[in-house]
Order: C-alpha cells, then sequence, then structure tokens
C-alpha cells in the first residue's frame, strides 16, 4: 500500500508485497552465481578452442549479472518489510532497486538469448573432454540456459498477472470500462450485447462510489480482513465452547485455548466502535417455538428442492447422480423415441427428478416446473401442491448462474409502492401507504420478481387450481419460499399476491439483507418469517453494513502498525497479538496515515450523484420476522485426533433493525452457514428437537452427504 508505481503506471501489486518474491529470487540468483562461477573455474582446465570464448562469454554474462541481483534482491525485501501499509515513506527508495534489477533482467534475458544461439550455432565438442572432475560443462551450460528461460517466463507471467489496465481508481469512467471489460468473460449471460454492456456499466459505477476512495490493492484487502476478523474477535464476548468427546458439561476455555485475540488495554476512541458491534448476540425476542421451527423446517426442503438436481448431486456426491440417473434420466431416455432428450444446461429430467425426491411430491402434485433459461429475467421455480398440509407451493430457486450475480448486484433501491398495489393494498400496509412513505427494494430483485410473477401468471396455474369458481383445491392456502436469491424474490412476490390471498405464508430462507425498505420489511412479521445461520454474510449484507466494514476496514490498516509480512507471518504461526502491539492509537497515529485518512474522509464525503441515488439502499433489511439460528458452541470428537467438529446452535426470534446494527461478522464461515444445505440440515435437526427435549442441536461441518436422507426419514 500503495500501489506500486513503475514506469508512471499503477501495477496491482503493492511495495510492501515483494518480500517473499524478492528473497525467493535471491536464492535462485545465489545458487546459479555459484553454479556459474564453479562453471568458469572448471572451464580454464579444458583445451582451448575458437567456440569456447562464445560459451564463457554468455557464462560471465549471466555470473555477473546473478551476482549483482543476488545483492540488490535481499535490499528489495528489507526496503519492502519497512513500515505498515500505510507507512509508505519507509520504502521511498525501493522504486529504484527495482529499477536496477529490472536492468540486470534485462541484459539477463540478453544473455540468455545470446548463449542459446551459441549452443545451436558453435560446437561443443571442446567442452566435452574430460578434465579430471565429475562436474560437466555441457550439462551445466545447458541447464543454466533453461533454468534462465524458465525464470525469464515466470516474470514474465508475472508482470502480466501485475499489469494494471485500468490504474486510475479515482475515475467513475474507469469503472465502468473495467466492469464491461469483465462481462465479456461472463459469456452465459443473458441479453444483447448492449444490455449487457448498459447492466455492467451500471454496476462498475455503483462499484467505483464504494470502493474508488483510498489506494489498495489485492494483497491490502485480504490482509486488513484478516485485521478486521482479529478486531472483531476481540468484542465477541459470548465463546464460542470448544469440547472434547470426553467432556461432560460445556466448560469456558482461556483464550489461547478458544482462538480469541486479547484485548489487553483499552482502545482508542476512534478504534473503540470498529468491531464492537460486530457480535453473536442480536436482540432476542424469545426462544423460537418448536412448533415455529417444525413448520420452517418443512418448507425448508421445497426451497432446497428448487435448486434441482445440481444441488441435489452435491449434496449427494457418492449416489446422488446414480440415484437421479436410475430413478428418472434413463427410463426417460428408454421412452424416447427421437434420439437422447437431455439438454443439459436445463436438465428437465433431472431437475423434476430431483424436486420429486427431495420434496416427496407425487409427479401429478408437481404442477409447474421452470428451468433456468427458458423464459428472459424469469428465476427458475415450480409450483406443486402439498395435499397433506392443504397448502399450494411456490418455490423459487436462488443463485446459481452469472445472470444471478448480476442481478444481485443491482442494489440500487427501486419504488415498489405500485407492484404492491397492483390489486388492492394490503390491509396491514394501507395506512403505511397512505402516508406515501416510498417503500423501495432491490432493483435486481424487484425486477426478477415482476418478470417471475408474470410468468406465473401466464401458466395459468394459480387460477386454475384455486381462483376458478370450479378450481379443485379452493380451499388449499398459498405458500411461497425460496432461499437467497430465491428467498428476496419469494417475498416480493409474496406481496404482489397476498391481495390476493390473504392468509399467504412466505418462508425467506436466508434472504439478502438489502432487500426492501425497513419499514415494509417489519410490516409483514405476521406472515413473513426469514431465517439467519450463524455468521453468514448474505442476510447482514446492505449498503450500509458493506460501507461501515469498508470504512472499519480501511481505518484498520491505516491504524496498522506492523508490515504485512509480520501480519502474514502471524496467520501462518497463529501467533496472538494484543491490541496495543497491533494498532496505534489516536493519539499516536503518524503523520502519514493522518494524511491518508484525512484523503479518504475527504473522498468519501465528497458530493455524489451516485450516492444520492443509493441513499435510500442504506436502509434495506430483510424482511419479516427473523428466526436466528445463534451458534453457542462446538464439540470435536476425539480432540487430540483432531476429529470432525460439530457445532451447537439455539433458535432465537429478533428483528431486521437488530440484524442491521450488529453489521456483517468478517468469518470463515460467512459463506459456509449460507450453503442450503447446512441451513436444510440444521431446520431438520431443529424440528426434531421435542422428541429429545432439548433446546439446542449440534450439527456437523460436514452435513451434505446424509442431509437428503435425515429430512425423508423424518417426516
Amino acid at each position: 500500500m500503495p500501489a506500486l508505481v513503475l514506469f508512471g503506471r499503477r501495477w496491482l501489486c503493492a511495495g510492501d508485497d515483494l518480500v517473499i518474491p524478492a528473497l525467493q529470487l535471491s536464492i535462485f540468483h545465489l545458487t546459479w552465481t555459484v553454479v556459474l562461477s564453479v562453471w568458469l573455474g572448471e572451464a580454464r582446465s579444458v583445451i582451448d578452442c575458437p567456440e569456447k570464448r562464445y560459451y564463457e562469454a554468455t557464462v560471465s554474462s549471466l555470473l555477473g549479472t546473478c551476482a549483482i541481483s543476488t545483492i540488490l534482491e535481499p535490499v528489495i525485501a528489507y526496503i519492502s518489510s519497512r513500515g505498515a501499509m500505510f507507512e509508505t515513506r519507509k520504502r521511498s527508495g525501493l522504486t529504484h532497486v527495482v529499477y536496477a534489477d529490472l536492468c540486470m533482467s534485462a541484459l539477463r534475458v540478453v544473455a540468455t538469448i545470446y548463449g542459446t544461439i551459441t549452443l545451436y550455432k558453435h560446437s561443443n565438442e571442446c567442452l566435452k573432454y574430460p578434465s579430471g572432475s565429475s562436474f560437466s560443462l555441457v550439462s551445466s551450460y545447458e541447464a543454466a540456459l533453461w533454468c534462465m528461460w524458465i525464470m525469464i517466463g515466470s516474470l514474465a507471467a508475472f508482470s502480466l498477472l501485475a499489469f494494471n489496465f485500468f490504474p486510475n481508481y479515482k475515475d467513475p469512467e474507469v469503472w465502468k470500462k473495467q466492469f464491461v471489460y469483465i462481462s465479456y468473460w461472463f459469456c452465459c449471460i443473458s441479453g444483447t450485447r448492449d444490455e449487457v454492456d448498459g447492466a455492467f456499466r451500471r454496476l462498475g459505477e455503483f462499484v467505483g462510489d464504494l470502493l474508488g476512495h483510498t489506494d489498495l490493492t489485492v494483497s491490502d484487502v485480504l490482509v486488513i480482513f484478516y485485521l478486521g476478523r482479529m478486531r472483531q474477535r476481540m468484542f465477541l464476548h459470548d465463546d464460542i465452547v470448544v469440547k472434547g468427546d470426553d467432556d461432560e458439561d460445556s466448560t469456558q476455555m482461556n483464550d489461547a485455548e478458544s482462538g480469541r485475540f486479547v484485548l489487553k488495554a483499552k482502545s482508542s476512541r476512534r478504534l473503540e466502535r470498529i468491531g464492537s458491534r460486530a457480535s453473536l448476540d442480536i436482540d432476542n425476542e424469545g426462544l423460537v417455538e418448536q412448533s415455529s421451527v417444525q413448520e420452517a423446517a418443512y418448507y425448508m426442503k421445497y426451497a432446497f428442492a428448487a435448486y434441482g438436481w445440481m444441488l441435489y448431486v452435491w449434496a449427494k456426491p457418492g449416489t446422488g447422480l446414480v440415484k437421479l440417473c436410475c430413478s428418472g434420466l434413463i427410463p426417460n431416455m428408454l421412452r424416447a423415441k427421437h434420439g437422447l432428450p437431455i439438454n443439459f444446461r436445463k436438465s428437465p429430467y433431472l431437475n423434476r427428478q430431483a424436486i420429486m425426491l427431495v420434496s416427496e411430491l407425487e409427479p401429478p402434485d408437481i404442477l409447474f416446473v421452470r428451468l433456468e433459461g427458458e423464459n428472459k429475467d424469469v428465476l427458475p421455480y415450480f409450483i406443486g401442491l402439498d395435499h397433506k398440509e392443504r397448502k399450494l407451493i411456490i418455490s423459487i430457486r436462488g443463485s446459481m448462474s452469472f445472470d444471478d450475480v448480476v442481478r444481485d448486484l443491482k442494489y440500487d433501491p427501486v419504488d415498489v409502492d405500485d407492484w404492491i398495489c397492483a390489486y388492492d393494498t394490503p390491509p396491514d400496509l394501507e395506512e403505511m401507504h397512505r402516508d406515501d412513505t416510498g417503500f423501495t427494494g432491490h432493483r435486481g430483485i424487484v425486477e426478477a420478481a415482476q418478470a417471475t410473477m408474470k410468468d406465473i401468471k401466464s401458466t395459468g396455474v394459480l387460477r386454475k387450481h384455486l381462483l376458478d369458481p370450479d378450481a379443485p383445491h379452493r380451499e388449499y392456502g398459498v405458500v411461497v419460499c425460496g432461499h437467497s436469491l430465491g428467498a428476496g424474490c419469494a417475498f416480493f412476490v409474496s406481496l404482489h399476491l397476498r391481495s390476493v390471498f390473504p392468509n399467504l405464508r412466505c418462508f425467506a430462507f436466508s434472504p439478502p439483507g438489502g432487500l426492501v425498505s425497513i419499514d415494509l420489511a417489519s410490516s409483514c412479521k405476521d406472515w413473513c418469517i426469514s431465517t439467519v445461520c450463524g455468521k453468514e454474510v448474505i442476510p447482514r449484507l446492505t449498503l450500509g453494513t458493506l460501507e461501515r466494514l469498508r470504512d472499519d476496514l480501511v481505518l484498520l490498516g491505516m491504524s496498522s502498525k506492523m508490515s504485512k509480512i509480520q501480519i502474514l507471518i502471524s496467520m501462518m504461526t497463529r501467533y496472538m497479538w494484543s491490541d496495543p502491539d497491533l494498532f496505534y492509537s489516536e493519539e499516536n497515529l503518524p503523520g502519514e496515515q493522518q494524511e491518508w485518512l484525512h484523503a479518504y474522509e475527504e473522498s468519501i464525503h465528497a458530493p455524489s450523484n451516485v450516492r444520492n441515488i443509493l441513499k435510500r439502499a442504506r436502509s434495506f433489511a430483510p424482511p419479516g420476522k427473523i428466526m436466528y439460528f445463534k451458534p453457542t458452541g462446538k464439540v470435536r470428537k476425539h480432540r487430540r485426533l483432531r476429529g470432525k467438529l460439530s457445532r451447537e446452535y439455539v433458535c432465537t426470534w429478533s428483528n431486521p433493525a437488530s440484524l442491521i446494527d450488529k453489521g456483517i461478522i468478517v468469518s470463515g464461515r460467512m459463506m459456509k452457514d449460507h450453503m442450503p444445505d447446512y441451513s436444510y440440515a440444521l431446520l431438520q435437526k431443529l424440528g426434531g428437537l421435542s422428541l429429545r427435549k432439548r433446546k439446542s442441536v449440534y450439527i456437523p461441518d460436514e452435513v451434505a452427504s446424509s442431509v437428503i436422507e435425515d429430512a425423508q426419514t423424518s417426516h
């Protein structure tokens, strides 16, 4: 930090990233300095011949450049290791030494080319005469050339990877061009080229406004995320207790055993707020009733089924594909009259069979299945009849394609008042609508919900089975469910349908946090339940929490005392630092870091049209009443042998405002806890607690292979 500037261009690596590469190059060049010195010594005993001088010239050139690089590269490593990330003045002489080493590299390229030409143009017979030594001049010469070419190729590849095609991080137009360039790598995105370019330009504009305030490289981001994780652990007051299989009760561990970093001294006011909100304790509104947990677990199987055959195989890597093929694909192939009736992108037979296996619905009860890519902007979904609960189920799939990623990233707010009131305003929203509060939602998900709702209407399933005077299931209720992106879409579809089906229920499993205005989200608690598992990031991810995390991490990076290499070593050794060892206090923050901080604050507070557009998105939240699966402990079988780890959870009620207020928890389980197979297994386990009269349950980290069998045997 900041990015290394060479030849007048910002590169994708920072000046303090060169410690390890420089040391590796130094060892390489030292080795060949020794080998080439021995070569020249041995060459003196060889009979003189006209060609000998060409080989000696090559070796002498390589020896000289390697020897000089052996001196320069430790200097590069030393300068690169000086100072923390933002203490760039301590590394001010780095570029001069890098330029000198690049000159040596250029001379080595010339010498290697000359040596290669010499090898194929001039005879080396005189070098083959025995000299009384086991050292082979010809073999070592060829090995030196091969190694030099490999090193030249490696440096060329590194230079290409580190080359920054878009060096001006402050220019909004550069961010737009960068995202348009990225769009060409997403070959499966639907829409015309102009539509894709327009969408990615808008994304580039938003992301540039979020990240274009300070000079950060990839390694800087990784390091400050690690610092953020350490900082949050300092404030996590509820320890995750670890037990061995021989422990009877949960016993409190000391800080070293539990993996927590120790806060030994009071932090400065400026740093005190960072990480202090990070907690697994959100507002507890009481334990969830067992009937509610069982109801959520029951409908989670439909949200899981909507993912189709790919997630089914992911959850059952050993037997999933075999079971699908034997029970659905092969019989359909045998019945086909015209060749192989399968499209592996849509896989209608595999998807339908997976839906039946997971949802436990009979084939006639699956009324409609919409596959990916059949209609533009429509999320995959299926409609089924649950005769046991007398419900019509609409289950919408979550993110599994590049199109879904683009939808997720279109997080600017869009008005949803007209969408809610397409029929009539639901009774519980009438007063709020009269006050003209201006409900808004996540643009990408609202657009997907509108397209999906239009497609659902076009199928005629709702009218045929529920609305027509002679409909066979008029007395059935409606349940709309989904996971992740599908949960957000399910919520907006439910908003649209509630005036027609006032008893409609919505189950949003791990919905996006930046989904809808918080007043609208809170008003839906009577008919919408959202689940949040442990430390998962998606329900906590809003523009507001993301900006807060960005500001906290940048401030941590600017307040860091340690160099990047020291932090890397502590990561590898798991060494525990105290707060004063890691960070400067507000009063002792060096002048250069204060300058960086002042420039950053000026940038984020500068007037911005994009920021005005996104203003309402900062107050978004997940919808309804929050069913929170709080991790309270973990147990490892055969602890001394590093056996499998299981985690303990309890289920409590909470609210959207409390969840968003705690912000994003930086953890290795940010995405693991979000995976649908893990949520599915957790709900199935919690749903069966009444049989054991317990309030918590342990879930193994590796649950995917058995989740479906466990779920099916529990019903």
